[in-house]
C-alpha cells in the first residue's frame, strides 16, 4: 500500500492499441447500426467525450483493483451524508478527477511560530493565501470516500505508517442548516475506526492536532 499512483504518460503504442481494439468492434457489429443513426452520433459534438469517459472509467477501475490506495471518489451530495438543511457553499479549487491517491495525503496545521492555535476564519485565510495548497486541500468527496471505504483501511493505514489521527476537508466550506459554515473532518476513535463530524469555519480551536489534510503533489 506505499507505492504511489504512476504518473507516467499513455504510451503512442497504447494510443494505437486502444483504437485497433475500437475498430475491431466496429467491424464486427458496424452492419447492426442503422447508417442514418449512426451519421447522426458523427455529427454529436460530444461523441469524443463520450467515448474517452468510458474507456477512463475502465482505466480506473483496474487502478483501484490493482492499487490498494486509490479510492474511486463520487460527486459529494451533503444533504444525503450529513441531513436535510446541509449544502456546499464554497468550492477553493474545483476537482473533476474520480481517484484520490491516498499514499499522497499528509497533514498542516497553519499555525505560526508561537501559536497553540488559531480560528476557522484564519486558517481558511491563510490556505487561500498559498495557490500552491489551494489545489491540494483535500474535500468533503475525499473524505467520504475515506469514511465508506469497507473496513477503513486507508485511514487505518494512514494511522499506522504516517500517524494521521485527524483529517480535515478544507477545500469544501459547508453551510449548516443554521447558517454557520464549517468543513468535514475524520478523527480516530480510541479503538481504531474512524468518525466524521463538522467544524466551525467561523470559530473553533483549530490546533496541531486538528490539521488540514491536503496532497503532497
Amino acid at each position: 500500500m506505499g507505492s504511489s499512483m504512476t504518473t507516467s504518460k499513455m504510451t503512442d503504442g497504447q494510443i494505437n492499441r486502444v483504437v485497433e481494439i475500437f475498430r475491431a468492434k466496429l467491424v464486427k457489429h458496424a452492419s447492426n447500426l442503422p447508417s442514418d443513426a449512426v451519421q447522426a452520433a458523427l455529427g454529436d459534438a460530444s461523441l469524443g467525450q463520450d467515448l474517452f469517459d468510458v474507456f477512463q472509467r475502465h482505466v480506473e477501475v483496474h487502478l483501484i483493483d490493482t492499487q490498494p490506495h486509490l479510492l474511486q471518489r463520487k460527486p459529494f451530495n451533503p444533504k444525503k451524508f450529513i441531513g436535510a438543511g446541509w449544502k456546499v457553499i464554497e468550492v477553493l479549487q474545483p476537482r473533476n478527477d474520480g481517484i484520490l491517491d491516498a499514499s499522497q495525503i499528509v497533514t498542516k496545521d497553519y499555525l505560526k511560530k508561537g501559536e497553540s492555535s488559531i480560528n476557522g476564519e484564519e486558517r481558511l485565510r491563510r490556505i487561500k493565501a498559498s495557490p500552491a495548497d489551494v489545489k491540494l486541500q483535500l474535500d468533503a468527496a475525499d473524505c467520504q470516500a475515506l469514511y465508506e471505504e469497507k473496513g477503513q483501511v486507508t485511514l487505518r493505514w494512514l494511522d499506522e505508517t504516517k500517524g494521521i489521527k485527524f483529517l480535515s476537508g478544507w477545500n469544501t466550506i459547508l453551510q449548516s442548516p443554521r447558517g454557520n459554515r464549517c468543513v468535514l473532518y475524520l478523527v480516530r476513535r480510541v479503538d481504531g475506526s474512524w468518525r466524521w463530524s463538522d467544524g466551525w469555519v467561523g470559530g473553533g480551536n483549530w490546533d496541531a492536532d486538528r490539521p488540514a489534510g491536503l496532497l503532497a503533489s
